[in-house]
């Protein structure tokens, strides 16, 4: 879901106003402890995804999108991953040899993909 001030793993809610709506204000990221600890909660939380063999759905086959899914396939290998975006084919803006490269990589690992 969509934050009002921006919320995501990747970029720290260090901002005393949207501390007091986020969905991890009790974690304090404004230090390095704080950063650590929702890491590793969010580490806890893909584990419990695991155990269950979730079928996980990643959306955008960018550089992040391909990026994401590999490493959840490779540290999560019990996840069923899928991998989709609009455009007809991954890494949009590379070459056709490292699209096809990373395509036949996935392919090979179990994730699927739908263009």
């Amino acid at each position: 879901p969509f934050h009002s001030h921006g919320e995501s793993l990747w970029f720290p809610t260090i901002h005393e106003e949207a501390r007091k709506v986020s969905s991890w204000g009790h974690i304090d990221e404004r230090f390095m402890e704080g950063r650590r600890r929702h890491i590793l909660e969010e580490y806890t939380k893909l584990q419990k995804l695991e155990a269950q063999e979730a079928k996980i759905l990643v959306v955008g086959a960018g550089f992040i999108g391909v990026e994401w899914v590999t490493e959840l396939e490779y540290f999560f290998p019990q996840m069923k991953l899928t991998i989709i975006d609009f455009l007809p084919r991954c890494l949009g803006p590379l070459p056709d040899s490292a699209a096809d490269y990373c395509s036949e990589y996935m392919s090979a690992s179990g994730i699927k993909e739908f263009y």
